[in-house]
């Protein structure tokens, strides 16, 4: 097995050089396989907190590396009678770029019109918006005018497995105020529009109040974000692809799921609440084939006709 240290050569500080080692999706690195035993991870970890933290050329060396799960939630146990393997990294959530930073970003896309849809579909978050960027960038450079539907299919198929590692890392509380979060918006989108809209989630949001811990995890791993309205805290997903994700997995929730969960969702609302809430999941269910296709609708608008 080849060394990790072998891979790299450390510029000595008397030529005045500086090393910054960039490795992205540092969390694939931590999960075994038949091929990637725990033997060789725990070397590999041993070997970047040596380079860190007791080699010589660490005066002169910076490791920064990223990740979708916090390191400490997919890494190896702690030993007891050591340090944890960990802690020379910094933890720094990556947040949301502001409209300033997606403008500098999209000097590129000629468009005004494409540099919104990428703002709206992604919502600024750096993953995203760097997909929807190239999507559109590389119709610009084939000097072909995309298509909404095809950009909305192909931003989807291509920022996935982000979605579904987003979901799968929330536990149930997290889910269930994500479902919420989901069926307040639709709720708000669809009254006055479908005559036999028949659930009531009134009240149901200031239990947002109650959980905001939790809402400031989602916030700051991007997936939603908050804003005040008439000095209420509103919140909505950063990407519709993501509230589409989150609307496709109510519409899967099946009877006795719900039944199962029935004491996390105890823990959020009350009675009376759950009662509505199983409407709404039935309710949106039956008309799933309306509802989705109108939550990307928006996009269509900056394609023109």
């Amino acid at each position: 097995m080849i060394s990790f240290l072998d891979y790299f050569v450390i510029p000595s500080g008397k030529k005045d050089k500086f090393l910054v080692l960039l490795v992205d999706d540092f969390g694939a690195a931590l999960h075994t396989n038949e091929q990637y035993t725990e033997a060789d991870r725990e070397t590999f970890l041993a070997q970047c907190r040596s380079l860190a933290v007791h080699a010589g050329e660490g005066k002169y060396f910076s490791m920064i590396v990223t990740s979708l799960e916090r390191l400490n939630d997919i890494g190896p146990l702690l030993n007891p009678n050591a340090s944890p393997w960990y802690n020379h990294y910094l933890f720094q959530s990556l947040k949301l770029f502001t409209k300033e930073e997606s403008d500098e970003l999209l000097t590129t896309i000629r468009k005004k019109e494409f540099r919104d849809v990428i703002r709206y579909i992604s919502g600024k978050h750096p993953t995203l918006l760097q997909i929807a960027a190239y999507l559109l960038y590389r119709k610009q450079e084939q000097e072909q005018e995309p298509d909404g539907n095809q950009f909305s299919e192909d931003f989807e198929r291509d920022t996935n497995h982000i979605f579904k590692t987003t979901w799968s890392r929330c536990n149930h509380e997290e889910k269930t105020l994500l479902m919420l979060i989901a069926l307040l918006d639709l709720e708000g989108s669809l009254k006055g529009k479908n005559s036999d809209l028949n659930f009531d989630l009134k009240g149901i949001g200031r239990i947002f109040t109650q959980q905001e811990r939790r809402l400031i995890k989602l916030e700051e791993e991007g997936v939603i974000f908050s804003q005040i309205n008439n000095e209420e805290k509103f919140y909505s997903f950063t990407s519709p692809i993501m509230k589409k994700f989150v609307v496709q997995e109510i519409c899967n929730t099946e009877a006795d799921e719900i039944q199962r969960r029935e004491q996390v969702f105890l823990h959020l609302i009350s009675h009376g609440q759950l009662e509505e809430m199983k409407k709404a999941i039935r309710w949106i269910g039956k008309n799933k084939d309306i509802i989705i296709p109108t939550i990307l609708k928006l996009i269509q608008k900056f394609f023109g006709p």
